[in-house]
């Protein structure tokens, strides 16, 4: 097998992790799509190559672009993702293309939501759910509504609705149908609160995480709610519930080494209940915000275990502020970029960065997925509380401004 232990793979594209790997005198190959492409990039470096596909999720598409370009005994020394969407592929790659090679089923198994909750329901609650099939009859379909409808491995809030009656049921089944989906995850609607929870585990033990609440659910971003959170204080009694439940998901679902992005909801009576893991770093601005809280970067620690190396939790964490996150509708009108920046700066000291991601002024009408957004903004504040009223505040200036 051809010796490319100095060489790893990227699928998708990420600045930051083709820098951590180019710093340590790595070769980087990327694979990447059409949404890198229009998400834009910078110039390619030194050491860095760059391969292109139609869709990087597709996994039978990235194995034949790697079988075109690669001697047929290559091998990579890391293959990896920070992506929900391409974390099959990553296993699939793996499996072929890595050395040693390695068999990880644990990135299909955090893809597959509708596994994980069969998993753990004997250990953990959840949602009560069910799969159905969108080529069969929901005639003999028992549930309380409303229900929430989403795909089985889906990403984010993509294609996920909340369903009131049969009626709604059968419209939401039919348009699945139409998109090609043969199976979707049903699952009961959990009224009450949303958290996200964020941090790594290194050779089967939980290291730092950090929990943050969801300023409304995400399910309501379908409806172009403002999707945004803010963390908990590290003094939370909820603190020692989440802790429990992460071991008893490490312990069951045979967790090894990796950055994870779990979430749960807490019902009206104060019960927590699970809702799904992911084993990679959460999107939007987690990453910024968990590195403020602690001086730790998740991407960093990501690629440090990728790599088969130890990254165990040596920090201790102040709690004197709390970091938080919103993402920023598209404006009304065109505006200058730079002045709308300004602007949101000088006016709430409490934002920390604003970042603008959609440069032109050709806006989409309506976003109603957790994966468009016109930009993002970290704040700060002393509690929890506080910083969810200043994103309130904020954003009710930014809508009558722009």
């Amino acid at each position: 097998m051809k010796d490319m232990r100095d060489r790893v793979l990227i699928i998708g594209y990420d600045s930051q992790m083709i820098d951590y790997f180019l710093g340590l005198n790595y070769h980087v190959d990327s694979v990447l799509d059409y949404y890198d492409v229009i998400d834009g990039m910078d110039e390619i470096k030194d050491n860095e190559r760059r391969f292109f596909v139609d869709d990087a999720a597709d996994s039978a598409q990235v194995v034949n672009k790697l079988m075109e370009i690669l001697p047929l005994d290559a091998s990579y020394s890391s293959v990896i993702t920070r992506y929900e969407g391409t974390m099959t592929t990553a296993a699939v790659v793996k499996e072929l293309f890595s050395f040693p090679r390695e068999i990880s089923l644990g990135n299909c198994i955090y893809r597959n939501k509708a596994f994980q909750k069969n998993v753990i329901k004997e250990f953990l609650s959840v949602a009560e759910f069910k799969v159905l099939r969108t080529f069969e009859s929901v005639e003999n379909f028992e549930f309380e509504y409303p229900v929430v409808c989403k795909p089985k491995n889906g990403q984010g809030t993509v294609n996920t609705i909340k369903i009131n009656n049969r009626e709604e049921l059968i419209k939401e089944i039919n348009s699945f149908w139409n998109k090609k989906t043969i199976e979707i995850l049903v699952e009961k609607l959990i009224e009450g609160e949303e958290y996200h929870v964020d941090g790594w585990i290194c050779k089967g033990q939980l290291q730092k995480f950090l929990i943050s609440k969801y300023n409304e659910p995400v399910l309501n971003v379908v409806n172009t709610a403002r999707l945004s959170s803010v963390q908990v204080e590290c003094s939370s009694f909820m603190y020692n519930e989440v802790e429990e439940i992460l071991r008893e998901l490490i312990q069951e679902l045979s967790i090894v080494s990796g950055v994870f992005h779990m979430e749960f909801f807490k019902n009206k009576q104060g019960e927590l209940i699970f809702s799904e893991l992911a084993m990679r770093p959460g999107g939007g601005k987690i990453v910024n915000i968990f590195e403020l809280k602690t001086g730790i970067n998740l991407i960093d620690v990501l690629c440090s275990l990728e790599q088969g190396n130890d990254f165990y939790n040596k920090f201790d964490v102040d709690d004197k502020q709390v970091y938080g996150f919103s993402f920023l509708p598209f404006p009304k009108k065109k505006v200058d970029l730079e002045n709308l920046k300004t602007d949101l700066i000088t006016t709430f000291k409490e934002i920390v960065t604003v970042d603008i991601e959609w440069l032109d002024n050709e806006y989409p009408k309506v976003i109603n997925n957790s994966y468009t957004r016109f930009g993002q903004i970290v704040v700060r504040s002393s509690t929890s509380n506080s910083l969810a009223k200043i994103i309130k505040k904020i954003l009710e200036y930014y809508d009558r401004r722009y």
